[in-house]
């Protein structure tokens, strides 16, 4: 005679279950390093995008009344705008350039230096291109 009985079918249940749960979570697990390493890249190619097709040149950076400074660009995509920070004293928006064109432009303020980042426009999504920003030391005209 056999004495030996069956696992229940409630366990069996309970057991398929914590196995479904433990798969799937090696699963997202798994799919998640996918995800990031996505962004990562997109991000890296933002930043070559960026090294490859945008070129400007700050020069004359003195302080009158504000701060002024030239901005030249050196490459053939047009730059969108600009980001003036300010250390210390705030943040100020300019127009951006054409291809190869260069401008003259004034931000109030009175501090010792600038960081110019320019600003690109790309399918719609503006993009700061912080990699290639310019440091400026700012001096008396």
């Amino acid at each position: 005679m056999l004495t030996k009985k069956g696992v229940s079918p409630l366990i069996a249940t309970v057991l398929l279950i914590a196995l479904t749960v433990v798969i799937a979570g090696l699963i997202m697990t798994w799919s998640s390093s996918f995800i990031d390493g996505g962004k990562q890249k997109s991000e890296s190619d933002i930043a070559l995008f960026c090294v490859s097709k945008i070129g400007f040149e700050v020069s004359n950076v003195c302080r009158n009344n504000g701060i002024s400074f030239d901005i030249e660009n050196l490459k053939e995509r047009k730059i969108d705008g600009f980001i003036v920070s300010l250390l210390g004293d705030g943040v100020e928006e300019i127009d951006g350039l054409d291809a190869y064109k260069s401008e003259s432009f004034s931000v109030s303020g009175n501090v010792d230096h600038i960081t110019i980042v320019p600003v690109i426009s790309v399918k719609g999504d503006e993009i700061m291109c912080s990699g290639i920003a310019v440091k400026k030391e700012v001096n008396d005209c």
